[in-house]
């Protein structure tokens, strides 16, 4: 079964299409993001896949050695991927998927979701609502604060591009959470449309 799924697209219409390609099934994990133009997609054993055809038709591409993937996302870096496993593993591709590198643990054991920052930071959420973050591509991590809910399933950088790594986070019964840069959590609302699965700006 595949469990991600990540789309490029080119760079003129990223700040559209990361707003609105979006779509969930109980199988795939649709994203949007200038750093690629293929589709990568990883399953729930660790198997990479590509396509170069808008979907049409994929080819294997390496495999991650980890057993419970939580998030895919891609660097800032054309070519580079990140995957998080709920373990708190953090494997990192430079050449698009073929090859996985272990870069670090975020020293915790329910890890929900990645979020890459514009900064180039690196942002994990708990299920517990801790917030972890690194500075070096995940090799050390430090825990910044807790948004104060024990169901966390997703994470995401959103706001313009002058607010810098502004975090939305969200529960998989539907509560939304912001922290701005150097602020504190707050609740910004409550979708009716649970559970959650994630959450992209």
């Amino acid at each position: 079964m595949c469990t991600f799924l990540h789309r490029k697209v080119s760079a003129a219409f990223s700040a559209r299409i990361l707003k609105l390609f979006f779509v969930l099934c109980s199988a795939c994990l649709f994203l949007a993001s200038p750093a690629y133009a293929d589709l990568f997609c990883v399953t729930e054993s660790g198997i990479v896949f590509v396509s170069t055809d808008d979907g049409a038709s994929w080819s294997s591409r390496g495999t991650v050695s980890e057993p419970a993937i939580t998030a895919l996302r891609p660097d800032l870096l054309p070519g580079k991927l990140f995957v998080l496993g709920r373990s708190g593993d953090l494997r990192r591709s430079i050449d698009g998927g073929g090859n996985w590198i272990l870069q670090g643990n975020a020293g915790a054991s329910d890890c929900a979701d990645l979020a890459v920052g514009r900064s180039g930071d690196l942002f994990v959420l708990t299920e517990t609502g801790d917030l972890l973050r690194s500075i070096d591509n995940g090799s050390s991590w430090t825990a910044e604060s807790n948004a104060g809910f024990s169901d966390g399933v997703a994470l995401t950088v959103g706001g313009g591009s002058g607010f810098g790594d502004t975090l939305y986070a969200a529960t998989s019964t539907g509560d939304i959470a912001r922290i701005p840069p150097g602020g504190s959590w707050a609740v910004v609302g409550n979708t009716s449309f649970t559970p959650i699965v994630d959450l992209l700006w």
